[in-house]
């Protein structure tokens, strides 16, 4: 990373794979990852800690990508977010959005060097 400062980084993903692939991808890049295996696990951690960006899954079981935005809204946490997903519908595009707190929505299609740029951008390293 260009300004020296290593970026803390949420990834929340019900998917090992999948977290396992955003966890390399920004470790590469310098970044500082902390995972979590779903949305409830995301919310208390984004209780008790900051990051400077958020890589968020939306579909999950138990709580969902917009449960995760929707308690961050709520405790006035406005970290940059990514939601990295296989699929979005314009409904749940249009109500993460209107949160303010999604910068960009990534589709899981995507190569490591969009996502690592996608961070880049949300974060401003």
């Amino acid at each position: 990373m260009e300004d020296n400062t290593k970026k803390r980084i949420l990834a929340v993903d019900d998917d090992e794979t999948t977290l396992g692939f955003v966890s390399e991808v920004l470790s590469a890049q310098g970044c500082e990852v902390v995972c979590a295996s779903g949305g409830a696990e995301a919310i208390e951690i984004l209780k008790e800690q900051s990051f400077d960006g958020v890589v968020l899954d939306f579909y999950m079981p138990e709580k969902d990508g917009l449960d995760v935005i929707a308690s961050m809204y709520g405790r006035k946490d406005r970290t940059p977010t990514i939601i990295f997903t296989s699929k979005l519908s314009p409904a749940y595009e249009a109500a993460v959005q209107g949160f303010g707190i999604t910068r960009e929505i990534l589709y899981k299609s995507c190569t490591a060097s969009q996502l690592a740029e996608a961070v880049k951008r949300v974060t401003g390293s």
